[in-house]
């Protein structure tokens, strides 16, 4: 499925340059001309912050001195251990964008955020392992992508794994 991805998405950049439009170049041309391109885009991306989130949304309005993630509160924030951390983050995201499931849990109690970004695009994943359902959002809070996944029993240890190793530092005590 990539591949047929990545050859749309060259396709419709190849195609824009041959009718004499610059190559698409941020996230909301890309996704214009391909919905799917958010795959593409992630095989580049880096992670710049891992976030371990609140699983419930504040029922009032957080306290002022609470940091937030787009609605979840943030209990603490880390960097990975290393570059290898984050490309196990980065591998597993693409298995579980790579492994849709059509049915959904309601829960949506998110334990894991974090931030990819290659310096050019950033994007804000917030995932639940419980019922195995993500979203990612733009800079400026919107919905760029996000589904439910079928392997989450497969890629939760790597995502806590990577948790587990990281100096978290507590945000919301």
């Amino acid at each position: 499925m990539r591949l047929a991805v990545a050859f749309a998405l060259c396709f419709a950049v190849v195609s824009a340059t041959d009718a004499g439009e610059k190559p698409a170049r941020d996230w909301s041309t890309l996704a214009a001309r391909n919905p799917d391109a958010f795959p593409v885009v992630l095989e580049h991306l880096k992670v710049r912050r891992l976030l371990a989130l609140s699983p419930t949304k504040p029922e009032n309005d957080p306290p002022l001195s609470a940091v937030t993630f787009h609605e979840w509160m943030v209990n603490s924030s880390a960097v990975p251990r290393d570059a290898a951390s984050g490309e196990d983050i980065v591998r597993s995201m693409l298995a579980i964008v790579d492994s849709p499931n059509d049915s959904v849990a309601a829960c949506f109690e998110p334990h894991h955020g974090v931030v990819f970004t290659d310096g050019h695009h950033t994007f804000d994943v917030v995932l639940c392992f419980k019922c195995s359902r993500y979203i990612v959002y733009t800079p400026d809070g919107k919905i760029a992508w996000g589904g439910s996944f079928s392997n989450a029993r497969s890629e939760a240890p790597t995502w806590n794994r990577v948790f587990d190793a990281a100096d978290f530092n507590s945000l919301n005590h």
